[in-house]
């Protein structure tokens, strides 16, 4: 697969390791073949800025957001082991050169190019999907293979993105997404939905996270292709 950059978060192996296995699990789930990825975007580099991460989308046909999680709901700051990694296939800049290497990430496939949605509409298609990790170090080439919440076929709220509205989103309905970042990807919330099922309500160590990180990757090869909206 594609490399990742070359440092602070985005350079370590696990995040590239992380991205690498959430395209094989995309390209395992609708036939494609083999995948590499590409980092496009990062919020300890390019800042904490939805509309950076949209014009940054615009390289891809099809791509993976990845959250780590930072700190808990209440505010406080988590002890390293306690942290924790989520996305889909979407933080502020990030004050650690070196972030812990054992959190958990989560995130979001997004099997269509990235669209700019009204305030109300969504895009993508039922490949889309969301992840979850385990813990492991850095230097963890075989990391298990992420949990997969796959698209129900219950409505099509695949994927929102509404800068100025209502950040990003991904299934669930607006101002209630299965996965939820807001505009200046500081915090989130994981809630479970009908788009992605019950599961997503645990990507995150609580309803309402703050993010450490979000980095978007850029998924080559996967044979994407452009989707439908869906009204709210």
């Amino acid at each position: 697969g594609g490399g990742g950059g070359d440092d602070g978060c985005r350079g370590t192996p696990a995040a590239a390791a992380m991205a690498t296995a959430a395209a094989a699990a995309a390209a395992a789930a609708v036939g494609w073949p083999s995948p590499s990825v590409e980092l496009l975007f990062d919020s300890s580099r390019d800042g904490g800025s939805c509309a950076a991460l949209l014009r940054a989308a615009q390289a891809a046909e099809a791509s993976l957001l990845l959250v780590r999680e930072s700190e808990a709901a209440t505010g406080a700051v988590a002890a390293p082991s306690a942290a924790r990694r989520f996305g889909a296939f979407v933080s502020t800049p990030n004050p650690n050169p070196n972030p812990n290497p054992n959190a958990n990430r989560f995130g979001a496939f997004v099997s269509t190019p990235w669209l700019r949605s009204s305030t109300t509409a969504f895009f993508g298609d039922e490949r889309c999907f969301l992840f979850s990790s385990g813990a492991a170090a850095d230097d963890d080439a075989s990391r298990d293979a992420p949990t997969l919440h796959r698209a129900t076929g219950r409505d099509a709220r695949f994927v929102h993105a509404s800068p100025a509205e209502h950040g990003l989103g991904f299934g669930g309905e607006l101002g209630g997404f299965a996965l939820g970042l807001e505009s200046d990807l500081s915090r989130g919330r994981c809630l479970p939905s009908h788009t992605y099922g019950a599961g997503t309500a645990r990507l995150a160590s609580a309803p309402d996270f703050v993010c450490e990180a979000v980095q978007l990757w850029s998924v080559a090869g996967a044979g994407g292709g452009h989707g439908g909206s869906a009204g709210g």
